[in-house]
């Protein structure tokens, strides 16, 4: 975004907490959060226009609702929420002369759909909508921008990778949106097949399993077969309740089509088939078959240690 602003002849200053490097942009360590810094920040000189695109979108901040303490509820909406009152309360000081004319607000389309590990994060841009519309300011509900994925591990996989933008997608529909303001979404092949329907979910019989196999839909991450024997029991179990062949051992649950309701039917046929009793937790935890297998072997080990 930087370079965007760059390459169209903006002075540009880029803040952050950890810096960076933006060729002919004046890069400064400086934490939004921070009310002093940011209002030196804007008495330097007049600053045309602020983007506020801060978030916490590590591997270790989207976890499960249970979680989800309040560190990591913190750490989001000090990122979008607290960073954008403080823009808000610097901006307020400033003479009507010296205020920016615009300002932006990135929020995210977890704010309307969810998300398996989104609660804390989908939350937070919500309520930096709310503070957008108090304040007058453009705020934009964003699919998945380029280079998002690089910073997770896997665990949030297809449904995020089947909805991000190329740079050029992502700076177009910005200028647009600068160019548009209000309150908006930005989504990345529509919202109709993703939008909850009303009485469209169905609750399926305790342990229900299906005879019909389906191709393995197409994936972030190369197909790899499961390896021993406890992957191999779970990538069954998996494609009986799933209805998908074959699954691998780095597949994502929710990537196939899993759900909430279908992980239940699921752990309970582990339970009986494999003597293991998993937490639907871990499931979110370590949601591919090698790292839910890792999980029934750890168990397996605990249980015979405990009676020797």
């Amino acid at each position: 975004m930087a370079q965007h602003f760059v390459d169209a002849g903006a002075k540009v200053i880029l803040t952050g907490r950890s810096g960076g490097e933006v060729e002919n942009a004046d890069v400064r360590q400086v934490d939004v959060t921070d009310v002093d810094a940011m209002r030196a920040l804007f008495e330097e000189s007049r600053i045309d226009g602020v983007v506020h695109a801060a978030a916490s979108v590590g591997p270790d901040q989207l976890l499960p609702l249970a979680q989800s303490g309040e560190s990591i509820v913190a750490q989001h909406f000090g990122a979008k929420v607290e960073g954008a009152r403080v823009l808000a309360t610097v901006i307020a000081t400033l003479p009507e002369v010296d205020r920016p004319d615009w300002c932006v607000l990135f929020s995210s389309t977890s704010s309307l759909l969810g998300g398996v590990t989104l609660g804390a994060y989908a939350a937070a841009n919500a309520a930096l909508t709310a503070l957008a519309r108090n304040e007058n300011w453009t705020c934009a509900a964003w699919d998945t921008w380029p280079g998002t994925l690089d910073r997770l591990d896997g665990r949030i996989g297809a449904s995020m990778a089947k909805h991000t933008m190329t740079r050029p997608e992502a700076l177009t529909a910005f200028d647009r949106v600068l160019k548009h303001g209000g309150q908006l979404v930005v989504a990345a092949g529509g919202l109709g097949d993703r939008l909850p329907v009303r009485g469209s979910v169905q609750i399926l019989p305790r342990q229900q399993t299906t005879t019909k196999r389906y191709p393995r839909p197409e994936l972030p991450q190369p197909f790899v077969a499961p390896g021993d024997d406890n992957e191999q029991a779970l990538a069954d179990i998996w494609s009986s309740v799933l209805g998908v062949e074959p699954v691998g051992s780095k597949d994502n649950f929710f990537d196939l089509g899993g759900n909430s309701l279908i992980a239940l039917h699921m752990l309970a046929l582990v339970r009986e088939r494999l003597g293991v009793a998993v937490p639907t937790a871990t499931l979110f935890e370590r949601p591919t078959v090698r790292g839910l297998a890792a999980q029934v072997l750890d168990t397996n080990t605990e249980t015979e240690q405990s009676w020797q």
